[in-house]
Formats: structure tokens, C-alpha cells, sequence
């Protein structure tokens, strides 16, 4: 644990083992705009733990949530308390939307599959990010970021920007030109990190951001890249981390 602003150390905590509070896979944070609220998932495959941070920065459990399906769980947001957002690929190609009170999914979004086996090469993969209201799902092979409503997980709009569509070489992945690679849903601003590149070339990437009416708003450049990134919009920095530099975190004024 860091405090913020300011990154100074606090605690650690946490094993991997088989007991009931030891992690027994890696353990996966859930996005959440919820202040003060903390999930993980990891203490085993099919359980979700929140925990409430308090002020001082004490961390005191509060409640365990159980799936009931083992499946691909990536990129996992948990909207007011209830709604399991995550992308269900590979095992499936698909944005699932799951109800953790009554342990039962209520929606999916469907993604079409290209014609061979390899997800990690498929046209329409992308990135989620979730809030109260929207789905977003940005492309990693194009420059196209689809917003859906939540609640009836259909499309409400799209940003489309100006690139080149490509002929997707499966198992090479330097021949193919990568877009968008991470996108983060704030409450004030939409940050999507665009590469534009096929080696992740850190003379392009860049963070774009957007309002919620789907307006740009500046595009922020590196020095060192933040491919992992979250944002302190209360603070105003971006923290992140560039496994180049992996003893480091960044951090950037906004």
C-alpha cells in the first residue's frame, strides 16, 4: 500500500498459500468508482473480497462475493456494489455484465470472431473499462472506441479516428500496428493510451482523453511511457508503470 499523493510506502501484506486468506492464484484488483472501497480477486478462483480503506489507510474486511462459473475473468470492474463488468476473453469473445447479489449473469455483449482459433489476433480485440452507466471497449487494431449503455448493453455511440485498416498476421506480432492498449473510465475524463505502432515505439504512444461527450480534450506524450496506468483525477497525476523500469512507479502532473 502507497499513500497518495506522494507514493511513500505504508504496508504490505498477503502470501500465496492455500489458506482461507492466502492468495491462490495472483491477485487481480477489481476498477471501481466506488471512494474507500477495495476488491480482489485471487484468494481463489471463484471469490471476489471487499474491503473498505479508511482514512488512515487501514484496511478492514467487509464482505466475499462467489462466482459460480471458473471462466477467463480480465479486466474486472464492479459497478455500485452489484455488477460484475469484465472481458470473458479468451475462453470466450465476449463483454459480460454479472449480478454479484444474485449470482447470475444479465447481460453480454457479443464480439465477432475472425476465422482461426488465435483470440490474441483477432480484428476486434480490444480493452474495457466501466463506470455507472457506460460500457467502453477500445480496439486494439484500430483506432475505434465503442460506448455502451450499462444497463442495456447496447451501442450508443462510437469515436472513430483517422487510421488505416490492416490485414491482421496471426502469431506475429510485430506485423501488426497496435492502437489502443489500456483505457480508464474517471469520473471527469475517459484516458485512452493509443500506440500507433507495432513495437510499442514510445515516440508515438500517447494518452489521449476525452470528455463524456465524447470530446477531446488534450493528448498527453512520454518520456517513459505508463503502459499500466491509473488516475488520481483528486490529485490530478497519473500513476503508472513501465516494466522497463519495473523497481519504479511514475508519475505524471496532469
Amino acid at each position: 500500500f502507497y499513500n497518495l499523493p506522494d507514493l511513500t510506502h505504508y504496508r504490505s501484506e498477503g502470501i500465496k498459500g492455500q489458506g482461507s486468506e492466502d492468495f491462490q492464484s495472483f491477485p487481480m484488483f477489481c476498477q471501481t468508482s466506488a471512494k474507500n472501497s477495495l476488491y480482489i480477486w485471487g484468494y481463489t478462483p471463484l471469490n471476489i473480497k471487499k474491503y473498505i480503506v479508511s482514512e488512515y489507510g487501514d484496511v478492514n474486511y467487509e464482505r466475499e462475493f462467489t462466482l459460480t462459473l471458473r471462466e477467463s475473468f480480465n479486466q474486472m470492474h464492479i459497478i455500485r456494489d452489484s455488477l460484475l463488468v469484465y472481458s470473458a476473453i479468451p475462453s470466450e469473445f465476449s463483454i459480460k455484465k454479472y449480478d454479484l447479489i444474485q449470482n447470475e449473469y444479465i447481460g453480454e455483449i457479443q464480439l465477432k470472431k475472425d476465422n482461426h482459433p488465435e483470440s490474441f489476433f483477432y480484428s476486434n480485440r480490444g480493452v474495457i473499462a466501466a463506470n455507472d452507466s457506460l460500457i467502453l471497449y477500445a480496439y486494439v487494431y484500430k483506432k475505434e472506441i465503442d460506448i455502451y449503455d450499462l444497463e442495456t448493453m447496447k451501442l450508443k455511440t462510437k469515436i472513430v479516428g483517422d487510421y488505416k485498416p490492416q490485414y491482421i498476421v496471426v502469431g506475429d506480432f510485430e506485423a501488426n500496428i497496435h492502437h489502443y492498449i489500456r483505457i480508464v473510465a474517471g469520473k471527469k475524463y475517459v484516458y485512452a493510451l493509443h500506440a500507433e505502432t507495432n513495437n510499442l515505439n514510445q515516440d508515438k504512444t500517447s494518452l489521449e482523453v476525452y470528455d463524456f461527450h465524447w470530446n477531446p480534450v488534450i493528448r498527453y506524450t512520454f518520456d517513459i511511457v505508463p503502459y499500466l496506468f491509473e488516475i488520481d483525477e483528486e490529485n490530478g497525476f497519473i500513476i503508472g508503470h513501465n516494466n522497463e523500469y519495473e523497481d519504479y512507479f511514475l508519475r505524471y502532473k496532469i
